[in-house]
Order: structure tokens, then C-alpha cells, then sequence
């Protein structure tokens, strides 16, 4: 059922794919890769083209066995399990995209806490989550997904990433907010009212 519901609301290949691009660009210098959460494997995918080591965790069995299938290392595992084989300091890079709104607030301090164990110094974790702060997105968009635990605020990810000594080197919104529900901004002092 998860399946289906990721192939409605994720996108098209080609539209994931031009989302991870940025990710991809960034793993070339930070391998290998743990892909956690890899659903269809398009970072997965990507990383095999430009010829980055990279591998990836689901806990979705047809997404996993898909993957197997079109030649991709996967395993069929979740947060906090997914690490228990990865040595200390094995990883360059750690991708968390479109995860950390499915976790339980004990597996998402796992997930920081792992992730830190895991990659060796200078090493990255990326994370890609709705945008809590848009009121389109949490109010309304974001729940189409029955899969969906909570919004997560880059406050509520920035403390719990600090416990585990990660520096927050960038927080920034992926796509721009539509025209039609920006809310605008007074440039100046409000009138009074008479």
C-alpha cells in the first residue's frame, strides 16, 4: 500500500531525480553512501551513474526487492537497525529524504545519534523533509500522506543533530513556495487605524 501511495504523491522519476541531483553532487566527495529510506531508488540509481558507492535501506519490501532487482545494493531494514552493522567512522555521507517526518521521536534521535557514529570526521548527513514552516504544506499538503507522524520544524531537527556534535553546515527550502500562498510581508509600519 505504501508503494502506491509514494508513486501518487512523491512525483515522477525524472522530478526526484532533478531533486537529488544536489545530493548526488554532494556524495561524489563524501563516499560511501547510506541512502536511508531509499524508496524507488532514485538517489540510488543516480549515485550508480555517476559511479559513487553508495547503498541504500527501506523498510518497504516491494521497493526493496524492486531495487534488487535492477541491480542496486539494498536491504529491506528501518531506523535504528539499519546501522548495526556499519562500523564506526565507515560512511562518508548518510541521505535521510523525505524520512524523518515517518519517524517516532525515539527513532529520529536514533537516526542523529547512528548517524554520527557512522560517518568518519568531515563526513555528511543530508536531510530532506517537508517544509514545516510553509502553513500550505503543514496545515493541508502534507497530511495526504496517512504514512505522515509530524511536520518537522529545522528547529526540532537542528537540536537533536547538535547532541550528537553534528555542525549544521546549511538549512535551506528545496523548492519555492507558489506565488498564490506566500504570505505577504509589510515592508513598512502597518497604518493606524482611525
Amino acid at each position: 500500500l505504501y508503494r502506491r501511495v509514494e508513486d501518487a504523491l512523491r512525483g515522477s522519476e525524472a522530478e526526484v531525480r532533478a531533486d537529488v541531483a544536489h545530493y548526488v553532487r554532494l556524495a561524489a566527495d563524501h563516499q560511501p553512501v547510506l541512502d536511508v529510506g531509499c524508496g524507488r531508488g532514485e538517489f540510488l540509481a543516480s549515485c550508480r551513474e555517476q559511479k559513487i558507492e553508495a547503498r541504500g535501506v527501506d523498510t518497504n519490501e516491494r521497493s526493496v526487492a524492486d531495487l534488487k532487482q535492477h541491480g542496486l545494493d539494498v536491504l529491506r531494514s528501518g531506523v535504528p537497525e539499519c546501522f548495526a552493522a556499519i562500523e564506526d567512522g565507515a560512511l562518508g555521507s548518510v541521505l535521510a529524504m523525505h524520512v524523518v517526518e515517518h519517524l517516532p521521536v525515539d527513532a529520529l534521535i536514533a537516526l542523529f545519534r547512528e548517524s554520527a557514529r557512522v560517518l568518519r570526521d568531515g563526513g555528511l548527513l543530508m536531510i530532506e523533509t517537508p517544509n514545516a514552516e510553509s502553513i500550505a504544506m503543514a496545515s493541508s499538503d502534507f497530511w495526504r500522506d496517512p504514512t505522515h507522524i509530524a511536520p518537522r520544524h529545522p528547529a526540532a531537527l537542528t537540536v537533536p543533530a547538535r547532541e550528537p556534535g553534528f555542525e549544521i553546515e546549511e538549512i535551506r527550502a528545496v523548492h519555492e513556495l507558489p506565488e498564490g500562498v506566500r504570505i505577504p510581508i509589510l515592508e513598512s509600519d502597518p497604518p493606524e487605524l482611525q
